[in-house]
């Protein structure tokens, strides 16, 4: 799953940023940003006039403290992905043992890796082997992580960016429907939750054993015609 915030240097909004640092808990950092923002003002200048605006959210673009805040923000969203999707009363899961992660193997270790966040993009890694789950149990496993996230949007009113999210199905049987994954998320045009239809990318094994690229854009697809002609291995199945 690949999940897009929406202008997140634009509209996180003061709360929110003292709310991150408290929970980062370096000491005083909160108060030092609280005091960053008050009665902050901004100059626009334009040929014609020049006016004084209030500052009301957002991060200071240029700052490195502002970046730190924004990945805060990304690692609030890692620890809501180890929430169980399935069950709200179920158990937390850890970083160390994260649940439905990719076993990635490197100098002979392996580790289960289930999220990446950086900033605005994070990823979230769904793997379980074939014989542990049915497909159309998986399904409905991928939908509660978007589900997930959509509860996060509308909880803080953060945006999301729809057309950005995408799923990528890896090793799906051949013949198997796909179903539309949709999610919801806090929209600052309309000033409360829409909800949208994900891309949604099936990719399969090429025939000289690598995974095929995934066409993501009507661009791409003119652009890959002639190399993926005859083959079915990376289908655009939904999406705007």
């Amino acid at each position: 799953m690949d999940d897009d915030a929406e202008k997140i240097f634009d509209r996180i909004y003061i709360g929110l940023q003292i709310a991150l640092l408290k929970i980062a808990g370096e000491r005083g950092f909160s108060e030092w940003q609280a005091a960053n923002l008050y009665k902050r003002t901004n100059k626009l200048i334009t040929d014609l006039f020049l006016a004084v605006i209030n500052y009301i959210c957002g991060l200071p673009q240029g700052s490195g403290f502002s970046v730190k805040i924004a990945n805060l923000y990304s690692c609030v969203i890692l620890m809501w992905w180890n929430m169980d999707p399935l069950d709200n009363n179920g158990e937390m899961s850890t970083f160390t043992e994260p649940r439905h992660g990719f076993p990635l193997t490197a100098g002979g270790i392996t580790k289960s890796i289930s999220s990446l966040a950086y900033i605005d993009d994070a990823n979230r890694y769904i793997a379980i082997p074939k014989k542990d789950i049915e497909v159309t149990n998986f399904f409905k496993l991928v939908q509660a992580y978007c589900d997930l996230m959509a509860d996060l949007s509308l909880a803080i009113k953060m945006g999301r960016k729809i057309k950005k999210c995408i799923i990528r199905l890896y090793n799906i049987p051949e013949g198997v429907h796909v179903p539309e994954f949709t999610s919801m998320a806090w929209s600052y045009e309309y000033d409360g939750p829409t909800t949208g239809i994900l891309t949604t990318v099936r990719v399969q094994w090429g025939n000289k054993g690598h995974v095929i690229k995934p066409v993501l854009n009507d661009k791409d697809l003119k652009e890959a015609e002639g190399s993926y002609k005859g083959h079915s291995n990376a289908q655009i199945l939904r999406g705007p």
